[in-house]
């Protein structure tokens, strides 16, 4: 197993763009959800080995170092920060014997709800990486998003983080936000790059379903950025970060040498990952799976010593294909065309070779052997050359 992605829901107010499984709430229910996830985690340590269809997650284990874990939300950062240093301490008696030496352990947060004390105490817990959701540094468009801070309460926050030790820190910027101009997004990068980040995710505004925003967009409230405004705000991050040191090494994702996020590569390239949390997903040997949504159901399958898994699925041979080439395409270091056939059998680039020779003769991809990467231009339209490469067995794909 290379992962650990562990789940906290709490948030002080849900962004408008935000489809994420996040709320608001009391101090009661959050102390009796950090209950029941230290329960989780022993129940996992305890029972994942036997359960149906991980029988083989034991094997894995001793086979393969846990390399990354990722605490994400929500909002991490607004708990009291004892309920982390517990977590963490609970999390290294159950798997610690299987952390990798060199173990990357990322915590979000956000500004507004960092203090000098909270990241001493994240920094003496173990983690060792953070990640800060600043996505704008215009005062005017972090408040049309629904956030909470404004760009002083974020450089305060990043300059505590570097003054309590943290030497890995990404910084999440956003783009495509309605209202904004290439010289505001040139603006926040300029601030960004300027304080010099080990990483940085950059990543467009999607407007999603039943979101503030999803439904501001229903009724015309709201538009999406037009397209090639887009791909001149997509292309001028690449470069400015590019001239800046930082390598696109994903389609939304930039690190200095040696500082690629771990447990995001562990996810691009198919890696085994535990899911603990309200409404977290994992994979383990092929097997797709999900816990409760709801706190109730969550609360109440731990309290009756179950993991709280209400999800389960065993992928196919076309999901696992699927699943390869999308994630692998994501990545500047592309489809290993190879790899993919041995694994699933599937031969890309023979099967899709009309595909590949009018989207290579396009300038939408490179093949080179058997790596096949998407070119800039590609990644501005990935999800339609996804759709391309696809395969469909009921409909007659080989």
């Amino acid at each position: 197993m290379k992962g650990i992605y562990i789940h906290i829901p709490f948030c002080e107010q849900k962004c408008f763009y935000c489809d994420f499984n996040s709320f608001p709430s009391d101090d009661y229910t959050k102390k009796k959800y950090m209950e029941h996830l230290l329960k989780e985690i022993e129940l996992n340590k305890q029972m994942l080995f036997n359960f149906e269809g991980f029988r083989n997650q034991k094997k894995v284990l001793d086979d393969e170092k846990i390399e990354s874990i990722f605490i994400g939300g929500g909002t991490p950062s607004i708990i009291d920060e004892a309920y982390i240093t517990e977590l963490m301490n609970v999390l290294k008696e159950a798997f610690g014997e299987y952390f990798a030496d060199d173990i990357e352990i990322t915590m979000e947060s956000n500004p507004g709800t960092l203090t000098y004390e909270k990241l001493l105490a994240y920094k003496k817990a173990g983690i060792n990486r953070l990640s800060i959701g600043l996505q704008s540094c215009v005062d005017d468009e972090l408040s049309s998003l629904g956030r909470i801070h404004n760009y002083d309460d974020f450089e305060k926050n990043y300059f505590l983080a570097r003054k309590a030790g943290f030497d890995n820190i990404n910084i999440d910027l956003m783009f495509a936000i309605p209202g904004q101009t290439l010289d505001s997004l040139n603006y926040s990068l300029d601030k960004v790059i300027g304080l010099n980040p080990e990483h940085i995710s950059a990543y467009s505004l999607i407007i999603e379903d039943k979101t503030p925003f999803g439904m501001m967009y229903e009724k015309g409230d709201l538009k999406e950025i037009d397209e090639e405004i887009y791909v001149k705000m997509y292309r001028n991050v690449v470069d400015k970060l590019y001239k800046n040191g930082y390598r696109q090494y994903e389609i939304s994702n930039y690190a200095k040498k040696g500082k690629m996020c771990r447990h995001n590569l562990m996810y691009w390239r198919g890696g085994d990952y535990m899911a603990i949390g309200l409404g977290s997903s994992g994979l383990i040997n092929e097997v797709r799976y999900s816990n409760a949504q709801s706190l109730d159901k969550y609360f109440s399958m731990i309290d009756e010593g179950k993991l709280p898994i209400d999800y389960r699925e065993n992928l196919s041979k076309e999901d696992i294909i699927n699943e390869k080439i999308i994630l692998s395409l994501r990545t500047n270091m592309g489809l290993d065309a190879k790899e993919l056939k041995d694994v699933t059998e599937f031969d890309i680039l023979l099967d899709r070779k009309n595909e590949l020779e009018n989207l290579s003769s396009n300038g939408y991809i490179e093949i080179d052997g058997d790596n096949i990467r998407l070119t800039q231009r590609g990644r501005e339209i990935s999800n339609s050359i996804y759709v391309e490469l696809m395969v469909d067995f009921d409909k007659g794909s080989s």
